[in-house]
């Protein structure tokens, strides 16, 4: 295997591809149990980030997040309210409850703060049987937590710190940027690195502090990832961690440099504000742009004609998502772009972009009913029914709604007006959702 032997007839741009795209031989290692030249680039990875263990992920941060949540999440996980959809998943998946922690939410940027170390105390006082902790950091917008003093208060009472940092790979690589999870003493820390560094999609990495934890998480990891992983994701993972350390110093310069020249340039543009860290924020990633339009929509749409790609509206904001390879001339277009757009564009809605995240804050229960009796309502006869479904909106991929929560007029509200953004884990249609007999 695989049954094109490197080639690929009648395609030649395929044709490299196909060449690299090899699995376990003599000399390629194997990527469940290293002992090769993948455990050479494994060893070289732990030393760029300063962690003990490293494993690569072909399946992403998703990937890692699975197999940390089934090992060591016990009866009781503590989540942070703001997590991605995949710690959700892992929860029900490995049949743990969830107890949970909210992040401030401040009003004024529509986005959520910091986790902060009260609030994590608070949690595992209310969850005592608790064994893990997940918190994101940094979050989709680039906020930072405390995590030096969240690891403190989790390692008193002796409960696993998972950080998912699938947004902040870079991060602690240089001092241009802020420390990451691993430096603050997180025990497991989650990376994607296609999405900030120059790797390919679907890449990732998982770092570990302490052995045995490392086995045990190998353990579950081989359990969950396919036995026939792609070695062009492992030989992408290896390229990204040579070139790094070879000339990551000036890349991460350049980066900085690139994204600190552009922010000024936006907040001089007609209709056109950076949204500034949000109340109480311990730190924030300065490689995320995000910034205040009249329409975030109309302005994605607007940026794809000009052939500007942005990674996220929601609202009246624009998330631009600049990575290792932005280039000056990338946020010059985009300035570009936008200054044409604000002159032809007038329309200014409702600003609604809080909502979404500013009602999940109703009703944080401490565990989830698993009850099978639902029905299907439609979602403006939702009020003050219990959801028995995640609600969604891709991206960021942060559940509005969890199984358990109340449905309140301004949840049933705001999903029945942006329907066609979300996403229903029971394969609802949109207008219909799934609720508790």
């Amino acid at each position: 295997m695989p049954g094109h032997k490197g080639r690929a007839p009648g395609e030649e741009f395929w044709s490299e591809a196909f060449k690299a795209d090899l699995t376990e031989l003599f000399d390629t290692d194997d990527l469940s149990e290293p002992g090769g030249i993948i455990a050479e680039s494994l060893s070289l990875a732990s030393g760029l980030w300063g962690s003990e263990n490293a494993f690569y992920l072909t399946g992403s941060s998703t990937e890692g997040i699975l197999a940390s949540v089934f090992a060591f999440a016990g009866g009781k996980t503590v989540i942070a309210r703001n997590c991605h959809k995949s710690v959700y998943n892992a929860a029900a998946l490995a049949g743990a409850e969830r107890a949970f922690i909210l992040p401030p939410f401040d009003k004024k940027t529509g986005l959520f703060s910091s986790v902060t170390p009260e609030s994590v105390i608070e949690a595992l006082e209310k969850a005592p049987d608790a064994k893990l902790v997940v918190i994101t950091s940094p979050d989709y917008f680039g906020v930072i937590s405390d995590v030096s003093s969240i690891a403190a208060v989790c390692r008193e009472r002796g409960v696993k710190l998972l950080v998912d940092a699938a947004h902040g790979a870079h991060l602690g690589l240089h001092g241009v940027f802020p420390g990451s999870a691993v430096d603050a003493g997180a025990d497991i820390v989650i990376a994607s690195l296609h999405k900030t560094l120059p790797s390919l999609t679907q890449t990732g990495i998982a770092l570990i502090r302490d052995a045995s934890d490392a086995r045990r998480f190998k353990k579950y990891l081989n359990m969950i990832r396919t036995s026939s992983p792609s070695y062009l994701l492992v030989a992408s993972c290896d390229r990204c961690v040579r070139l790094l350390l070879k000339d990551g110093k000036k890349l991460l310069e350049d980066w900085r440099d690139t994204v600190s020249g552009a922010r000024e340039s936006f907040e001089g543009l007609p209709g056109v504000s950076l949204v500034g860290a949000p109340d109480g924020a311990y730190m924030t990633d300065p490689t995320k742009i995000v910034l205040k339009v009249p329409d975030g929509e109309k302005y994605l749409r607007e940026l794809a004609v000009r052939g500007v790609d942005c990674e996220m509206a929601f609202g009246d904001k624009l998330l631009l998502y600049t990575g290792l390879g932005t280039t000056d001339g990338d946020l010059s277009r985009a300035r570009g772009a936008l200054e044409e757009i604000s002159k032809n564009l007038d329309a200014v809605p409702e600003d609604r972009s809080g909502e979404a995240f500013s009602m999940i804050c109703a009703a944080l229960p401490e565990r989830a009913d698993h009850s099978d009796e639902t029905e299907r309502v439609p979602v403006e006869s939702a009020v003050g029914r219990v959801c028995a479904e995640h609600v969604w909106a891709y991206p960021p991929g942060i559940p509005l709604i969890c199984p358990g929560e109340v449905f309140g007029e301004a949840a049933a509200d705001f999903i029945g007006s942006f329907s066609g953004r979300l996403v229903f884990t029971s394969g609802g249609d949109g207008e219909t959702v799934a609720v508790f007999k």
